[in-house]
C-alpha cells in the first residue's frame, strides 16, 4: 500500500484486493453511477475485482489512478478519488465518487482539494480537467467551491459539461 496524500479527516492511497468490499459497495451502487454511467455500476465481486486490478494497473503504468479515499476515525474506505488521461491525454481529468453514505459530509471537497495539490507539486500537471453531468448539482458545487471554472457542454445534446482547473492560479492564491 502506498498511501499518496493525507489531509485532516482522510487519506488517499493505492488501492488493495483487501479493499474489495468497500470497492464493490461504492461501484456497485446505481445511484453512484447515476450521473456517470448507469450501465457501469458493477454487479459482482468478480467484475469489481477486475475493475480495481485495472486500476492498479493505471497506477503502475501513468503514476495516477483514482485512489481509495479512507476515514481516517473509521480506517475505511468511503470513495474514491483522482486522476486519468483526459482523451488520452496530456491533460488529467480528475475522477470522485463516494459512498452514498458519505455524500454531504465534505468528503469530495476535501479529497479534490488534496488531489489538486498533489497533481500540481508532484505530478507538475498545469490544469486539470473535470467532466461532470450538468444535471449532477451536488458535483458542480464541489468543483466551483474549490474554483473550477465552467467550460460548457461539448455539445448541445451532451449532458456533460466541462469544467477546468489551472494549478498555476491555486500557487499565486497560496503565496498571497
Amino acid at each position: 500500500m502506498a498511501i499518496i496524500v493525507e489531509t485532516e479527516r482522510l487519506i488517499l492511497r493505492t488501492w488493495l484486493l483487501n479493499d474489495l468490499k468497500d470497492f464493490l459497495e461504492i461501484y456497485g451502487d446505481p445511484e453512484v453511477w447515476r450521473y456517470v454511467d448507469p450501465n457501469g455500476v458493477l454487479r459482482n465481486e468478480t467484475a469489481a475485482r477486475r475493475s480495481l486490478m485495472r486500476g492498479q494497473a493505471y497506477q503502475q503504468e501513468h503514476g495516477f489512478c483514482h485512489w481509495a479515499v479512507v476515514e481516517k476515525s473509521r480506517g475505511r474506505v468511503i470513495g474514491a478519488c483522482g486522476f486519468n488521461l483526459f482523451r488520452g491525454g496530456p491533460q488529467l481529468e480528475l475522477v470522485y465518487h463516494f459512498a452514498r453514505l458519505y455524500w454531504g459530509r465534505g468528503y469530495a471537497t476535501e479529497a479534490v482539494r488534496a488531489c489538486l495539490r498533489y497533481a500540481s507539486e508532484k505530478l507538475g500537471a498545469p490544469e486539470i480537467v473535470a467532466s461532470i453531468d450538468s444535471e449532477n448539482l451536488a458535483s458542480r458545487r464541489v468543483l466551483e467551491k474549490i474554483g473550477f471554472i465552467p467550460q460548457g457542454n461539448s455539445s448541445p445534446d451532451n449532458p456533460i459539461q466541462d469544467f477546468y482547473f489551472d494549478t498555476s492560479l491555486e500557487k499565486k492564491a497560496d503565496e498571497e
